[in-house]
C-alpha cells in the first residue's frame, strides 16, 4: 500500500518536472524513517541540476587546481539542486495528499497526509471488497505443508496452533497470486501406533464406541498406554526427586525404612532403598527382589508427604541445614521445600497410588509391546489390518476437526508412504558420497558438501545406527515427491518452534 503512494508521488513530481521544461524520467523514491509521520524522499533534483549546469555556460575563475575546480562545481550543483528542489516543493504544497513538503539539501521530502490516506484506504476497501489487496499472478507454484498430527493420538489444542498458522499462510500465499497447494502429513506409523494398538487389544478390544468418537477414543487409549508402560519410571522418578529435592523426606528415610521392614519387605530391598535415598543415588525399578516392595512402601511415602504438608502449613517453607562437603569445599544448601512443591508432589503420589497394581505387570507389558513391534516390522497381515482400520478412525476424526475449522487440503501425505523410499534415498546418498557413516550414524555434512565455512558445521543425521528411520529420512522422500509429483517451485514447512 505505501509503495503505491510512493509511486504516485513520483508521478506527481514527474508532472511538475515536465512543466518546468525537463523531460520525464525514471527515479526512485526512498522511504523516510518513521518518526510519527510516513514520508518519502526524491533526489531527482541533483540529476536535473547537472543537466542544467551542462547547458548553461559557467564562469570558472582562473588558476584553480583540479581539486579546487571539482569542489567549486560540486557546490554549484548542490546550490542548483536545492533551487530546483525548492521550486518543485513549492508546487507540491497545495496537494492534499501531503501534510508537508520540504526541500532539504537538494532533496524533496514529502510527508503524507494520514487523514487523506486513511480515507483513500477505506474508500478502496469498500470498492474492492473481498478483492482488496489481491496480488497479481506469480510465476512460482508453492506447496504449504502444515498440520501434521499423529494418528492414534488425540488432536489437541497444541495442534490447533500449527493448523491455524498454516491455513492462514496458505490463504495469504494464494491471495498474493501464487498457485498454492495445501498439504498435510499425518504421522501414521511409529512406536506410538504400536503402543496404542497394544493397549487397545489388551484392555479395550471388546468395547463399543460411537463412530464419531473413535478417533478421540484412540487418543485416550494411547495416553493410557503411555501411563501403563512408563508407570515404573514415574514412580521411581518421584522417589528420586523427593530424595534429592526434599530434605525432610531424605531425613526421614531411616524411620520410613524401619516401617517398611515391619510390613514384611525383604531386607535386601529395604537396605537398597535406604542406601539409595540416603546417598541421593537414583533408584532403579528393576533393582528390587520383590515386586511388592514398592506397593508396601508407597503408603509410607504418602504419610510422610502428609506430615510435611501439615508442618509447612503450620510453620512455612522448610529449609534443611547445609550439608558439609567431604572434599573440604563449601557446604551444599538443600533446596527450600515449599507448600506449592509439596502439594504438587503429593498430587502425583496420589495419582500413582490409584494404579499401584500396575507395578508388577510393567515388564511383561513392555515385552508385549516389543513383540507387537516385531509383528509390525514383519507386516503381519492381521496386525496390518488392525492398523489400517484404526488409522482410518483417526483420519475420520481429523476430517471432522478440519471441517469445523474450515481447513481443506489438496494433498495428503503419510509417513507410511515414504519410510521405505527414504531408506532407499539414504543408500543412494551413501553410494554417491554425499552421505557418510559417522559414529554409527548416517549423516550428511551439509556445510562441508556445500563448501561453506562456519565455526560449527551443520550435520544432518538421516538414519540411526540400528537402521531405523528418523524424521529426516522420511522428509528426504517426502520432499522428492513434492517436487517431482506436483512440479512445485517452493515448499514451505509450518513447524512448531516456541
Amino acid at each position: 500500500m505505501f509503495r503505491k503512494y510512493e509511486q504516485q508521488a513520483a508521478s506527481i513530481i514527474n508532472d511538475i518536472i515536465e512543466e518546468m521544461g525537463f523531460g520525464r524520467r525514471s527515479f526512485d523514491m526512498r522511504s523516510i524513517p518513521f518518526s510519527g509521520s510516513w514520508g518519502t524522499s526524491a533526489s531527482v533534483s541533483f540529476a536535473l541540476a547537472n543537466e542544467a549546469m551542462a547547458r548553461e555556460p559557467q564562469d570558472v575563475p582562473e588558476g584553480l587546481s583540479k581539486k579546487e575546480l571539482k569542489a567549486l562545481q560540486q557546490g554549484q550543483v548542490r546550490e542548483k539542486a536545492q533551487s530546483i528542489a525548492a521550486a518543485i516543493a513549492q508546487r507540491l504544497e497545495s496537494r492534499e495528499e501531503f501534510a508537508r513538503v520540504e526541500a532539504v539539501n537538494g532533496y524533496i521530502n514529502l510527508y503524507f497526509n494520514t487523514n487523506f490516506l486513511a480515507n483513500e484506504v477505506v474508500r478502496t476497501v469498500i470498492e474492492q471488497a473481498g478483492e482488496y489487496g489481491r496480488g497479481p499472478k506469480q510465476a512460482d507454484k508453492v506447496m504449504v505443508e502444515y498440520s501434521q498430527p499423529n494418528t492414534h493420538k488425540e488432536f489437541h489444542v497444541g495442534h490447533l496452533r500449527n493448523a491455524a498458522l498454516g491455513n492462514a499462510l496458505a490463504k495469504i500465499m494464494a491471495f498474493a497470486g501464487y498457485e498454492t497447494l495445501r498439504a498435510t502429513y499425518p504421522g501414521d506409523i511409529g512406536m506410538h501406533v504400536v503402543r496404542c494398538l497394544w493397549c487397545y487389544q489388551r484392555f479395550h478390544a471388546n468395547e463399543v464406541v460411537a463412530e464419531h468418537q473413535r478417533g478421540r477414543w484412540l487418543g485416550q487409549i494411547y495416553t493410557e498406554a503411555v501411563r501403563r508402560l512408563e508407570y515404573r519410571d514415574e514412580v521411581v522418578g518421584l522417589l528420586n526427586e523427593l530424595a534429592k529435592m526434599d530434605a525432610g523426606f531424605s531425613g526421614a528415610i531411616d524411620r520410613m525404612c524401619k516401617e517398611l521392614y515391619k510390613t514384611g519387605a525383604p531386607g535386601e530391598d529395604v537396605a537398597y532403598l535406604l542406601g539409595q535415598i540416603a546417598n541421593q543415588r537414583d533408584i532403579r525399578a528393576d533393582a528390587f527382589f520383590d515386586d511388592l516392595t514398592i506397593a508396601r512402601f508407597w503408603p509410607i511415602v504418602g504419610q510422610q508427604l502428609r506430615d510435611e504438608l501439615e508442618l509447612i502449613r503450620a510453620e512455612g517453607p522448610q529449609q534443611a541445614p547445609p550439608i558439609p562437603s567431604h572434599s573440604g569445599g563449601p557446604p551444599t544448601i538443600p533446596p527450600l521445600v515449599t507448600l506449592e512443591d509439596t502439594l504438587e508432589r503429593y498430587d502425583r503420589w496420589d495419582r500413582l497410588s490409584q494404579t499401584l497394581d500396575w507395578w508388577p505387570h510393567v515388564p511383561r507389558w513392555q515385552q508385549e509391546v516389543r513383540e507387537d513391534f516385531q509383528r509390525w516390522e514383519r507386516e503381519d497381515p492381521e496386525y496390518m489390518t488392525l492398523w489400517q482400520t484404526t488409522r482410518q478412525w483417526s483420519l475420520e476424526g481429523f476430517d471432522r476437526i478440519y471441517e469445523e475449522l474450515g481447513i481443506e487440503f489438496d494433498v495428503w501425505f503419510y509417513e507410511s508412504q515414504v519410510e521405505q523410499e527414504g531408506r532407499e534415498i539414504v543408500q543412494e546418498l551413501l553410494r554417491l558420497g554425499i552421505a557418510e557413516i559417522s559414529d554409527g550414524l548416517t549423516v550428511v555434512k551439509i556445510d562441508e558438501k556445500l563448501g561453506l565455512e562456519h565455526e560449527t558445521y551443520r550435520t544432518l543425521p538421516i538414519l540411526r545406527s540400528d537402521g531405523t528411520t528418523l524424521y529426516s529420512t522420511k522428509d528426504l522422500a517426502l520432499t522428492k515427491r513434492k517436487f517431482e509429483d506436483y512440479h512445485i517451485d517452493r515448499s514451505i514447512w509450518v513447524v512448531d518452534v516456541r
